[in-house]
């Protein structure tokens, strides 16, 4: 039976035969407050009435202890084996605490956080102070709360306990009465005295720790439901939690998630273990490879500080092998592949469908090699709705078997990848990533059929339909969708491309993304899909495709010289192939490159053997492509009349074949014909008709060059305040596609009407950036640009010209 403080006091009074106002007197305080606390009516003295009471009372060392603790509580348990001040349960002060590891590092906001959190958190009546660690194996949760336990034990008189309870581990999870047993057993309870039952044994736990000062360490907790019956009922207590669960559904006051070290603090980690130098551009490449993983880089230290004749750039190779990774990364009791199987078989565990379906998707989440994935995107790689994907992506977030980083987008750390890719029957491994490739070509797809129906590419991909692809209803949403997703489509075109069984669906992808590039820029990584995939081996009509797509590419990034190669070896392919068609669209190309090269006569041939060609084909959306390349010729060689009729012809021609995208940009062609005539009014109306059609088709390309024309329209007519607001908006477009030939196509046409409005700093910057460009790209661009800024005085007359210029 516990006594309070009222019955101790008047007990030690006795003890020394004194009256209340004796002990008053002694002790420098009123007879009143004796009898107040004596008879429980204030049960909590002052500081300074606690010492002077004390010192009357003349209490040992350890009497005075319990006499303060007791006083704090209003009621103390006794130890019978000293001088105790009252009768009961002996407490007996824990120091539990596993030894703190020699070589931790980092992890700073987050010690701050927790020590924080363990010193001034201030718990509700009732409550303990709680705070979870959750990250995934490996992560280094129990050396942070260990860290955190050692730097704020002083804080808890009343001791320490550290409790494994074994959720993610050989064997079964230790049950809340197991763990109860052996935080009453460390507090002095008998093992005789533990109760059997869980609800006995948490009420003796409570009662026990109800007014003490104690740090609890619950390390490893697979669920709440573990950990429940384990938080006392104590204000002055603390506990803090660690699992790879997510434990949210806690009422604790900070829930910390634990992610991989940074770059910096794991290159620590390894030189602190290993003893490497930490100026070894190899060590960092080690640390990489580990993952910044504190369990995966305190094995690689351990190889290195065990083979000192090893060099980080010997690990580095070894690493470097994916197929043999977690067999280096295992060493006595560290072992990440163990380490994480453990989640995989609490998983298994349960027995449950939802669990089963996890470990399903965990091992075929490791297939596709982009940085990312989401439900929609995983359904068709695990063969489920988007609703099933979504439940199971969220619970391998729920075990940190995956990451998110940002609602609805879902990443694997690589050594999960590792890990989870072990798990793949190859069979499956195949059948899944065909499906998952199917989708993007089906997404691609799906754009040139909303865009560009009657496109003759559409041939590939009509012949071949086999799947579907994300719900899409028009061209802008498709492209923001492939924009949203274009880091995974790149990577997964070079992972397609290296299989030689899903090699021609790789040039089917890149071939369907025609319409993206083109609209949306990115014309580097355009280019280098292309050239990933044309080192495969795929059909001979692919391969023409992609040189001629190579060609536009190369035109738009201004190598000319590249671009006309690949559009006649292109030609050539077409041509040995007796694809008419393909031989029609490598002449319109070349045409229209010569034409930007300034070689109207070489140009003009081309357009006509396109014309001819698409002709004898019945092409109707070809013959207005042709038509189109003539009227830029006649253009560029001052005949505009020409120019407005075959514009006007092209744009009837579009609209026959259901071409949308190709009429919107004919009205951007039909305006500068009417400028060129000096039809402003009409120039203008038409111009910004385009514009509208472009926005609302989501061609962002398309939409720059169209502002940077409009722009022009504005400039000649000596209005170069609208000009430059108008080059500004097709600029802006520019540098979000990266499209350097369009920047400084636009900045030097920009910077002309800045001279003409005397903003001569910046009209002068502007050209001399397109200067540089064209001086490597197109000489004749750039010497125009050169007259300009050897006589900014010409920049009116300048503007006001027909051509480019």
């Amino acid at each position: 039976m516990q006594e309070t403080f009222a019955q101790v006091l008047k007990g030690l009074r006795l003890k020394l035969d004194l009256t209340q106002e004796g002990l008053a007197e002694a002790a420098g305080v009123s007879p009143q407050a004796i009898s107040l606390l004596e008879r429980g009516v204030r049960r909590f003295p002052q500081r300074v009435t606690l010492d002077r009471l004390a010192d009357a009372l003349r209490l040992s060392p350890t009497e005075r202890s319990a006499f303060e603790r007791l006083a704090a509580r209003g009621v103390v348990p006794t130890d019978p084996t000293d001088d105790s001040l009252s009768t009961g349960t002996a407490w007996s002060i824990p120091r539990e605490l596993p030894m703190a590891t020699t070589t931790f590092v980092g992890r700073r906001s987050q010690l701050s956080a927790l020590v924080g959190r363990l010193t001034n958190g201030s718990a509700r009546p009732g409550s303990p102070t709680l705070a979870t660690i959750q990250g995934m194996a490996g992560v280094g949760k129990t050396a942070l709360a260990l860290q955190v336990a050692h730097s704020v034990a002083g804080r808890y008189p009343d001791g320490a306990v550290f409790v494994d309870l074994r959720g993610f581990g050989p064997g079964a999870p230790m049950t809340p009465l197991a763990a109860l047993g052996q935080i009453l057993r460390a507090t002095g309870v008998s093992p005789d005295d533990v109760p059997g039952r869980l609800e006995d044994a948490a009420a003796t736990y409570r009662t026990r720790l109800a007014d003490r000062k104690m740090l609890v360490v619950l390390d490893n907790a697979v669920e709440v439901a573990q950990v429940d019956d384990l938080l006392p009922a104590a204000p002055g207590c603390s506990v803090v939690i660690t699992s790879r669960n997510t434990l949210t559904t806690i009422g604790a006051g900070l829930h910390l998630q634990l992610d991989p070290m940074s770059r910096g603090d794991s290159l620590d980690l390894l030189t602190a273990i290993s003893g490497a130098d930490r100026s070894d551009p190899d060590a960092q490449i080690v640390a990489e490879l580990c993952g910044n993983l504190p369990l995966a880089i305190s094995v690689a230290g351990a190889w290195l500080a065990r083979r000192p004749e090893w060099t980080p750039t010997d690990l580095a190779a070894r690493l470097g092998d994916e197929s043999r990774r977690l067999d280096l990364l295992g060493s006595d009791d560290l072992d990440v592949r163990t380490s994480l199987s453990f989640s995989i078989e609490q998983l298994a565990g349960t027995n449950t469908d939802r669990d089963t379906a996890a470990i399903r998707a965990l091992a075929l989440l490791s297939i596709p090699d982009g940085p990312d994935i989401t439900a929609e995107i995983a359904a068709p790689l695990l063969n489920v709705s988007s609703l099933d994907a979504d439940r199971a992506l969220e619970r391998l977030v729920d075990l940190h078997l995956l990451e998110s980083a940002s609602p609805g987008r879902y990443h694997l750390h690589d050594l999960v990848r590792t890990y989870a890719g072990e798990l793949v029957a190859p069979d499956d491994r195949t059948v899944a990533f065909d499906r998952y490739l199917s989708f993007h070509v089906a997404a691609a797809w799906r754009v040139t059929e909303l865009s560009d129906s009657g496109s003759v590419r559409m041939k590939w991909y009509s012949e071949r339909r086999c799947s579907r692809g994300p719900e899409m209803t028009s061209t802008g949403e498709g492209i923001n969708w492939l924009e949203r997703e274009l880091a995974n489509v790149l990577s997964l075109i070079s992972q397609a491309a290296s299989l030689p069984e899903h090699s021609d669906g790789a040039a089917g992808l890149v071939i369907g993304l025609f319409r993206y590039f083109t609209g949306c820029g990115h014309l580097s990584s355009w280019l280098e899909t292309i050239d990933t995939v044309l080192e495969a081996e795929i059909e001979p009509w692919c391969r023409a495709q992609l040189d001629a797509d190579a060609g536009i590419a190369l035109a738009e990034l201004g190598r000319f010289d590249e671009s006309l190669a690949r559009l006649s070896a292109a030609a050539q392919t077409f041509e040995t192939a007796g694809d008419v068609r393909g031989q029609s669209l490598a002449a319109n190309n070349m045409a229209r490159l010569l034409n930007r090269l300034g070689r109207f006569h070489d140009a003009r041939p081309f357009a006509e053997h396109a014309l001819e060609l698409n002709s004898s084909l019945a092409d109707v959306r070809g013959i207005g492509r042709a038509i189109l390349s003539l009227s830029e010729i006649y253009g560029e060689i001052g005949d505009h009349q020409a120019e407005l009729e075959h514009v006007v012809q092209a744009r009837e021609l579009y609209r026959e074949a259901g071409d949308v995208s190709g009429a919107a940009n004919s009205l951007i062609d039909a305006a500068v014909a009417y400028s060129r005539l000096g039809l402003t009014t009409q120039a203008l109306t038409t111009a910004r008709q385009g514009l509208a059609e472009l926005e609302r088709l989501g061609l962002t390309a398309n939409r720059s060059d169209g502002y940077c024309w409009l722009g022009w329209i504005l400039a000649r007519g000596d209005r170069h305040q609208e000009a430059v607001i108008s080059y500004e908006a097709g600029l802006e477009l520019a540098l979000d596609l990266t499209d350097h030939r369009r920047e400084a196509q636009i900045r030097r046409r920009l910077g002309t009407s800045q001279l003409a409005l005397a903003d001569t700093d910046e009209g002068m910057m502007n050209l001399e950036f397109a200067s540089v460009f064209f001086r490597e790209h197109n000489p004749r661009a750039a010497d125009q640009i050169s007259e300009l800024l050897d006589n900014p005085d010409l920049a009116t007359e300048v503007a006001r010209r027909p051509g480019l210029l």
